[in-house]
Formats: C-alpha cells, sequence, structure tokens
C-alpha cells in the first residue's frame, strides 16, 4: 500500500523543472552527483518503496507507477511477468 497519495492539482511544470535541475546537476556536478541525489530520494522520500524492492517485492512501485500515471492521463503500458516490470510511456 502507497504511504500517500497526492490529491491535489497536478503541477504541469514539474517534469519540465525536475529534467532541468537534473540536467544542471549532471553538467555541473556529474554522474556521482546525480547517483547520489537518486539514492538519497529512493532511499528517504520513497523508503517505503525502496524497501520492498530490496526484498524483491515490486507491488508498491507498481501501484505507484499507475496511480501516478492514471493521474496525469500517461499514455503508458506497464507489463508485469515473473521476470520483472517493463513500464513504457509514450509521448
Amino acid at each position: 500500500m502507497m504511504r500517500y497519495r497526492d490529491t491535489g492539482a497536478l503541477h504541469p511544470d514539474f517534469h519540465g523543472t525536475m529534467n532541468a535541475t537534473l540536467e544542471y546537476l549532471g553538467s555541473t556536478y556529474g554522474r556521482e552527483a546525480l547517483r547520489a541525489v537518486f539514492a538519497a530520494t529512493a532511499q528517504n522520500v520513497y523508503s517505503s518503496i525502496y524497501e520492498k524492492i530490496r526484498r524483491g517485492d515490486l507491488s508498491e512501485l507498481i501501484e505507484h507507477w499507475r496511480y501516478y500515471l492514471d493521474r496525469e492521463n500517461a499514455d503508458y503500458t506497464l507489463d508485469v511477468d515473473d521476470s520483472g516490470v517493463t513500464l513504457t510511456v509514450r509521448d
């Protein structure tokens, strides 16, 4: 079960802002800085998802993806089988 679910207004500039921020961090501080940001985000912000993945349980990650992609009316497919999960997001 997801730890929280945003229910307020969508922020259409969020993804553009995140892309610009990550581009800046990568070009200014390098790949290791990006890895550190991603690791800290996974371990702190998404701790319950992170811990379940470490135990081999992808259920909360799948629930999270479905919830937010459906909420944003994304064009995506999510294929789950015994070998893992494949997320495909289209423009």
